[in-house]
């Protein structure tokens, strides 16, 4: 599948190159670094510190402080240095984006594009680095791994893009190429067997359904088109289950009988460690 992008005028490439060396090249803290690198540059270019005229950002921030703060009354002080650290990027993140737009100021760019164009190279490393597990001889398990590279911002993709197509009829690359692109997806969602991903992406369906008829986008061909699309991914979410080796259709199914006991309100715990062992048990 080929992608055809105008490269001088949609994509972010400041996004994407910061993406590929956060997930594949260099660590957490020398990502970190980067970043602070890269904001301090655009503070002296700027000779001010700029803070992002972004929506509830303020109190956003301001709820990672309170969270530190109880966090502190209850947990080692290094488990609390060890979730801000990592919080923190979404604020570096949110910073850098905003910098992002104000560089390529006056110049036609997309930033959904460019967030498809990063998932897509992620999902085909994912099936090369699939196909050497393979080769390899690795058990399910392992391969399964292979898969897991960003299936959380995947599952909310493909309702998104799937939306755009089938309901409100916008194109991003072209039809073709679309499909494409949600079908390899839905490729690596099924392979990696994300219980919470297969989950996001049925809310964010429905989601978009509900959208699509309270504006009034769906008409019979639209809800055609749905009831194809969902039918496909069910019978190939289906088609693949029955290929899967017995004892993985097992876990499999664990997984999702044991998703509703997990959200009960009427468990109880003796300690959060108790009930985090029986989620990590059902991941």
């Amino acid at each position: 599948m080929i992608i055809k992008i105008k490269t001088k005028t949609e994509i972010m490439w400041i996004i994407v190159l910061l993406y590929l060396l956060k997930t594949y090249v260099l660590s957490a803290e020398l990502f970190f670094m980067l970043c602070l690198f890269i904001i301090g540059l655009y503070t002296i270019r700027k000779q001010a510190v700029v803070i992002p005229k972004i929506p509830c950002i303020v109190f956003y921030a301001l709820t990672l402080v309170i969270a530190a703060v109880v966090g502190m009354t209850k947990y080692p002080i290094s488990l609390i240095e060890r979730d801000v650290f990592y919080e923190f990027f979404s604020i570096l993140y949110l910073f850098i984006g905003y910098y992002s737009f104000d560089y390529y100021r006056d110049r036609d760019k997309s930033l959904w594009k460019t967030v498809c164009l990063i998932l897509f190279i992620i999902s085909i490393l994912c099936v090369v680095q699939g196909i050497g597990s393979v080769s390899s001889g690795a058990d399910f398990a392992a391969f399964r791994e292979q898969f897991s590279q960003s299936v959380g911002s995947i599952s909310l993709m493909i309702p998104l893009l799937a939306g755009k197509m089938y309901i409100y009829k916008e194109t991003t690359f072209s039809r073709v190429r679309d499909n494409g692109l949600l079908a390899l997806w839905i490729l690596q969602i099924l392979l990696n067997l994300s219980r919470i991903s297969i989950i996001n992406i049925c809310i964010g369906i429905i989601v978009f359904i509900i959208c699509g008829v309270y504006k009034r986008r769906l008409n019979f061909k639209n809800s055609f088109r749905v009831i194809c699309l969902i039918f496909t991914i069910v019978a190939a979410g289906g088609i693949f289950v029955s290929v899967m080796p017995d004892d993985a259709q097992e876990r499999f199914s664990e997984k999702f009988a044991n998703s509703f006991a997990e959200i009960s309100s009427k468990n109880e715990y003796n300690s959060l460690s108790s009930a985090q062992n029986l989620s990590l048990i059902h991941i």
